[in-house]
């Protein structure tokens, strides 16, 4: 068990969103910008719908529909790419659960 899996902060879908724009700071300063933003605004729709804040808890079903009527679907697949992919670097998922339905 990796020391990551311990860390309540990154198991929340906030904690997890707040430590990965941290990470992009350094990795891939020119996308904080679009990604913050798109990855606020999908945890605020999926907050007020009643989603609760837990990283494995973002239903695909749900996102599908979301990115359906996203401001900026492009720029949000891409941000959600990018997230599940450190997710999953980083220990906090086995797996992208959404890449049946992300497109790059």
């Amino acid at each position: 068990m990796s020391i990551r899996q311990y860390l309540i902060h990154e198991r929340t879908l906030l904690g997890a969103f707040d430590s990965y724009v941290h990470a992009l700071v350094h990795a891939k300063p020119y996308l904080v910008n679009r990604h913050e933003a798109a990855l606020d605004e999908l945890a605020e729709a999926w907050l007020a719908a009643g989603g609760e804040n837990a990283l494995e808890a973002l239903n695909a079903q749900w996102l599908r529909t979301y990115l359906a009527d996203a401001p900026a679907p492009d720029t949000l697949s891409q941000a959600l790419n990018d997230f599940y992919g450190w997710a999953v670097r980083n220990d906090l998922l086995d797996q992208n659960p959404l890449a049946s339905c992300v497109s790059t």
